[in-house]
């Protein structure tokens, strides 16, 4: 269980990091369609991204704390 845990973590991280390289390059882009496309990937990602954190560190406070 504690596995699972810390794979929730990892995907979390990743998704965090990709979701911010998205809003990065709408944020930079020239392109009217690329940065609508991106920014909307972003608000996508970002989210799952919290949420995926929020339940890897529940489940690995409470396998640690038992």
């Amino acid at each position: 269980m504690l596995y699972l845990g810390f794979l929730a973590i990892g995907l979390g991280i990743l998704s965090t990091v990709a979701g911010l390289i998205c809003l990065a390059i709408a944020s930079f882009s020239q392109e009217i369609l690329i940065r609508n496309k991106t920014k909307k990937l972003a608000g996508k990602i970002l989210p799952v991204a919290v949420v995926l954190l929020l339940i890897g560190t529940g489940v690995v406070g409470y396998l640690f704390e038992v």
